[in-house]
């Protein structure tokens, strides 16, 4: 049965607001309350934001630039917190 859930809605980690989404349990009930048409939309564009983001974690070796993997090894070091403020000048 389709119900309605909030959402967060976020940017760079902090919630902005809320929104509320209507679920579907199943294909035939998204496509009676949505039709035909925009069900395979949908489908569609979540195919192609997989397919695009399997390519750039392909491509990059992550979905994320490593910063946060970078930021726990240098918080575990202070010795490697110490040399990258003397690179960047905070000294």
């Amino acid at each position: 049965m389709a119900q309605s859930v909030v959402k967060d809605v976020k940017t760079k980690g902090a919630v902005i607001g809320q929104v509320s989404v209507t679920t579907f349990d199943t294909l035939d009930e998204a496509e009676e309350e949505l039709g035909e048409e925009q069900v395979l939309g949908y489908v569609n564009r979540g195919i192609v934001i997989a397919a695009l983001d399997n390519k750039r974690r392909e491509l990059t070796g992550g979905a994320t630039t490593g910063i946060r993997a970078i930021m726990k090894k240098v918080k575990d070091d202070p010795d490697l917190l110490a040399r990258i403020k003397e690179l960047v000048g905070e000294v």
